[in-house]
């Protein structure tokens, strides 16, 4: 009952908010109703947030309830008041059935997404720990940034407004953090659903008539529900072996396929596609960034055919800057996205260069007043300084084979339909006035020199896709067919740039790169499918058949996925266990629960505790409480501050905490009570407590005295003399 009621409460919360921004996003979407109001939501939450967080960063207003209550209030009643006073007719203009239609799709994928997740809602497991330490620093916190309660007496220094977003929906309802944890996962969720089946509306809808239902289904299904073939695969290749792990196998297997043309086994670099990354459940930055990426998409698409305001500029940039702070990433993309369609735009104008230019500085210009609406998180982050910076790569290659397991089934609709387009234009798909056998061979000729002269298959392939789609871009006159063929080339190009270029590490700059590409096939692929069916419609019966039983068979290995390793994920769906993250700590280890339940009746003072290893389940009691401890994950507080100052403190402190709490260094004990505010030290285990009793004796300056003593969790009360 309390998930259900705390379930609504978030409903509601994100219907005011759409609200709030309903009278701009109708601004910034003049052309495109759909838009207008399937992005509402996203648009709202984006603009609340902001604004919340600008008085607690520069006005220092307590991020506590009532500054959440009394903005969203104050805004409510101003859009209210707008809408009345000159936008009466605006909810008709949107038109109500498009309006309804669009709900059932945010409302389905917030109901299904929990009820998913509700068979495996623990905050257990990869990175959630780590990412509800910064959910729950700003639950208990009333400043910002927030504390890191895994580096006691400092602040966090990570990319954190988009939890804060979702932390000031918690604070404003209430929502304790394991509700608010995977409350805030199915909020992101049907947000990216709403935003994409809004795209696809707004873009494959007919004038004349309706969308069909099915090209929404293929387009979400692309983009939320399949997976990659890898998983389908393996299975073919050892069944056997697939069917005792699946999890293991294709399920985590899935996301690490790519190999490299110097490295002959995979190794560790992450492939996910957004069926894993919501399955999985790490509320990380790039899941979270997720929904916001579907606005400059969107932007895109209007640059593309629509009419472009003042408004659309400011959501822009606003779009732009928070990337900065929430997942950094994206910035770049985001603006590349949106610099190519504004230049694409103006191709049919009547001065298309000066048209060109005039739109790319203005692109630019909502960039960077982007990144000055956020210019108080920079104030107080630091960049890691052992950060490489943009290098490119020379010696490693994806392998053409690994690339395509990940993403085949986009090459196979986007490759037929291209070949498609070729075809109906090549009479107009010449180069220098050449007839169309010589023009096909210069075209190919720059893709095979690529792949020759860096020895990548998967370059020179690229090459050839972005070569032909520049060239159907250059003919194409319509709106549609571009947008489809944009996002296309958008998604080869960024593919390029993951390959050649390394932002810090190749690795991880692969791995973030290649969530927009997914998105972006995704979108292409959706016109790609409805376009070759329509030609095979009346082709021969041969043909179509032989192109539909390979479609469906590549279908059939992306479905091995969410049907067999999602199902290995959810215990089988055998039994549904409600949507509190915490809850599973009453039966996997009830001693801390009763330690929390001890810790929150107690004085206010910080923990000190032995540091654990990454990834584990190691200091999580102070995350669940919400009071930060000297040292917690000790490889990810080295990341966050790497080679920076408090890098040196890190290391300081895991050094000092070993010889206390594994050595019984009296010293090194006194020395980090004496450095830290810590009241409560978190003691497991017979030898570790004989360690610190004997240390005990030894420490002039403090008194411990025995606050709460279990089996295997003993909490010793330390206080200065």
């Amino acid at each position: 009952m309390p998930g259900l009621i705390a379930g609504l409460g978030w409903l509601l919360f994100s219907y005011v908010v759409g609200w709030i921004a309903l009278p701009l996003s109708r601004r910034a979407f003049p052309n495109h109703p759909a838009l207008a109001w399937g992005l509402s939501k996203t648009i709202g939450l984006l603009l609340v947030g902001w604004v919340v967080w600008l008085a607690a960063v520069v006005g220092h207003v307590p991020f506590e309830r009532p500054l959440v209550l009394v903005t969203t209030l104050a805004l409510a009643l101003a859009a209210t008041g707008w809408t009345l006073w000159r936008d009466r007719i605006g909810l008709e203009q949107l038109g109500q059935a498009l309006a309804l239609r669009q709900e059932r799709w945010f409302l389905a994928a917030f109901v299904g997404y929990l009820f998913i997740r509700g068979f495996n809602p623990d905050i257990l497991w990869g990175e959630k720990l780590s990412d509800a330490m910064f959910l729950s620093a700003l639950l208990h916190d009333s400043q910002v940034p927030p504390r890191d309660l895994w580096l006691a007496g400092e602040t966090v220094n990570y990319y954190y407004f988009g939890y804060f977003l979702v932390a000031m929906i918690a604070k404003a309802l209430g929502t304790p953090l394991g509700l608010a944890f995977n409350l805030a996962l199915a909020l992101l969720f049907a947000l990216s659903t709403s935003g994409m089946a809004a795209i696809l509306l707004a873009w494959l809808r007919p004038a004349e008539g309706d969308l069909k239902l099915k090209w929404i289904a293929a387009g979400l299904g692309f983009q939320f529900f399949l997976g990659n073939l890898a998983g389908g695969v393996r299975l073919i290749e050892n069944a056997r072996e697939v069917l005792a792990g699946p999890w293991e196998r294709i399920g985590m297997g899935a996301t690490r396929v790519l190999t490299f043309n110097n490295i002959p086994s995979p190794g560790s670099t992450i492939s996910e596609f957004p069926s894993f990354t919501f399955l999985f459940a790490d509320l990380h930055p790039h899941l979270i960034a997720i929904p916001f990426s579907f606005l400059y998409l969107a932007g895109a698409f209007n640059l593309l055919v629509g009419r472009v305001t003042w408004i659309f500029w400011a959501l822009m940039a606003l779009t732009v800057g928070s990337f900065a702070a929430m997942n950094s990433w994206e910035v770049p993309i985001a603006a590349f996205v949106l610099f190519t369609a504004a230049c694409l735009g103006a191709a049919g104008s009547s001065a298309p260069i000066k048209r060109a230019c005039l739109r790319g500085a203005l692109v630019f210009g909502a960039c960077a007043a982007g990144l000055a609406a956020f210019f108080p998180f920079f104030q107080h982050f630091v960049a890691p300084h052992g950060a490489k910076g943009i290098q490119l790569i020379l010696d490693s290659r994806i392998t053409l084979g690994s690339w395509l397991q990940h993403f085949g089934l986009f090459v196979f609709l986007a490759g037929t339909w291209l070949i498609l387009r070729v075809r109906a234009n090549k009479a107009r798909l010449t180069l220098f006035g050449l007839p169309g056998w010589a023009s096909g061979g210069l075209m190919l000729l720059l893709p095979a020199l690529i792949a020759i002269v860096l020895r990548s298959p998967l370059l020179g392939l690229l090459s050839l896709g972005l070569v032909t789609l520049g060239g159907l871009l250059w003919v194409e006159k319509s709106p549609q067919i571009r947008f489809g063929l944009l996002s296309l080339a958008l998604a080869l190009a960024i593919a390029v740039g993951a390959d050649l270029f390394s932002i810090h590490d190749h690795g991880n700059t692969i791995f973030k790169l290649y969530m927009p590409v997914w998105t972006l096939l995704s979108l292409g692929s959706v016109l790609a499918l409805k376009e070759v069916l329509r030609w095979f419609a009346d082709r021969p019966r041969a043909p179509r058949r032989v192109w539909k039983a390979s479609f469906g068979t590549l279908v059939a290995l992306a479905l091995t996925f969410p049907l067999i390793a999602a199902g290995a994920w959810n215990g089988a769906y055998s039994r549904w266990r409600g949507v509190d993250g915490q809850a599973f700590l009453e039966t996997r280890s009830p001693e801390e629960q009763q330690v929390l339940a001890w810790l929150s009746k107690q004085p206010p003072g910080d923990l000190l505790e032995l540091h654990g290893p990454s990834w584990s389940e190691a200091n999580r009691l102070s995350v669940f409480s919400g009071r930060p401890t000297w040292l917690g994950w000790v490889s990810h507080e080295l990341l966050w501050h790497e080679g920076g100052p408090k890098a040196t403190n890190v290391e300081g402190r895991r050094d000092a905490l070993s010889a206390a709490l594994e050595q019984g260094d009296a010293k090194a004990f006194e020395r980090a009570l004496t450095q830290s505010d810590a009241r409560y030290i978190l003691v497991g285990g017979p030898q570790q407590l004989s360690y610190v009793r004997d240390a005990m004796t030894q420490m002039p300056r403090h008194r411990l005295s025995t606050g709460f003593k279990g089996n295997w969790i003993t909490v010793l009360v330390a206080e200065k003399l």
